[in-house]
C-alpha cells in the first residue's frame, strides 16, 4: 500500500525528532519501482486522480507514532510546493494530526473515569430519594451539586420521576446523563 511503503521509506530516511523534516515521492517513480508492490492504486492515483506527488511528515507524541501524508496533483508548481514557507506548514499540520490522534488512548481513559463518578453520584442520589431525605427536584440538584456535579434540572426531574415511580426492590430505572447517553441502570434501595 502506498501509506505502508511511505511509512517504512520515511522510517529508513531517519527522519524523526526535532529536526523532521518533509519526506517527498513521486507517484510516476513509484509505479516504476519494481520493488514496491502496487494492486493498481498508484496508478489510478496518478492518471485518474491525477495525483503526481505525495509528502510525508512523521509525529511521535507521548509513546504514539506515525506519519501523515499530503497528496498534490502532478501539475503543481514544485518551487510552491516545496518552499520553506510550505514545508514549516505540513510539518506543522502533522503536529496537530498527530496530537489529535495521540490523544484518544488518554481521552478514552478520563471519559471513563468521568463515566464512574456519575453512576457513583446517582447511585448515592437514588439511595437518599429512596430514603425520604430529598423528595422534590431542588434538593436533588443541591444533593448533586454536593457531590461536584453540575445537573440539569431535566436530568434531576428524569432521576425523581424514575426513582419515585419505582417500590422497595422492584425495577431498575435507565437514567440518562444531561447529553442524552446512559449512565446505566441504577436500583432504588
Amino acid at each position: 500500500s502506498l501509506a505502508g511503503s511511505m511509512y517504512l521509506e520515511t522510517s529508513q530516511w531517519g527522519n524523526w525528532g526535532i529536526n523532521r523534516k518533509v519526506y517527498w515521492r513521486q507517484i510516476k517513480s513509484m509505479m516504476d519501482d519494481p520493488f514496491l508492490q502496487d494492486d493498481g492504486r498508484l496508478k489510478s492515483l496518478y492518471e485518474d486522480l491525477g495525483i503526481g506527488i505525495v509528502a510525508t511528515v512523521p509525529f511521535s507524541f507521548h509513546g504514539r507514532s506515525g506519519i501523515v501524508m499530503f497528496m498534490s496533483r502532478s501539475t503543481c508548481n514544485i518551487d510552491r510546493l516545496r518552499s520553506t514557507a510550505n514545508e514549516n506548514f505540513l510539518i506543522a499540520a502533522a503536529d496537530l494530526c498527530g496530537a489529535s490522534f495521540t490523544i484518544r488512548i488518554p481521552r478514552k481513559k478520563v471519559a471513563n473515569i468521568r463515566k464512574d463518578m456519575m453512576r457513583s453520584a446517582v447511585r448515592k442520589l437514588m439511595k437518599q430519594i429512596k430514603s425520604n431525605k430529598g423528595r422534590n427536584h431542588e434538593s436533588i440538584v443541591a444533593n448533586m451539586k454536593n457531590e461536584g456535579m453540575l445537573p440539569t434540572k431535566s436530568f434531576a426531574n428524569a432521576i425523581f420521576n424514575k426513582c419515585s415511580d419505582v417500590t422497595d426492590g422492584a425495577g431498575t430505572p435507565e437514567i440518562e446523563d444531561s447529553h442524552g447517553s446512559m449512565t446505566g441502570r441504577a436500583r432504588c434501595r
